[in-house]
């Protein structure tokens, strides 16, 4: 197991830092973390490889998500600027 990105050296390798940490707020568009592999991931239309979309989906398993709980602002915590509730 090595900790540094240099470490890899075959297309069947790969390095994973991991940027979300438990219980972080996920939303679309947020990293995860940072992968790392050797060779092309895409094809020359901008297309995923198929082993691109392996790893990818191997790492998305190893993450869970728990959806927030919607409740309604309590009027005591609307935030006022300037004379205005910010809602």
């Amino acid at each position: 197991l090595d900790t540094h990105r240099r470490a890899i050296e075959l297309k069947n390798e790969a390095f994973f830092l991991r940027i979300a940490d438990k219980n972080d707020y996920r939303y679309e568009g947020a990293d995860l973390g940072i992968l790392v592999l050797r060779g092309r991931l895409m094809t020359n239309d901008f297309k995923l490889k198929k082993r691109a979309e392996k790893w990818i989906d191997a790492i998305r398993g190893k993450f869970q998500g728990v959806p927030l709980e919607m409740t309604a602002p309590d009027k005591n915590d609307i935030p006022e600027i300037g004379g205005f509730k910010m809602l």
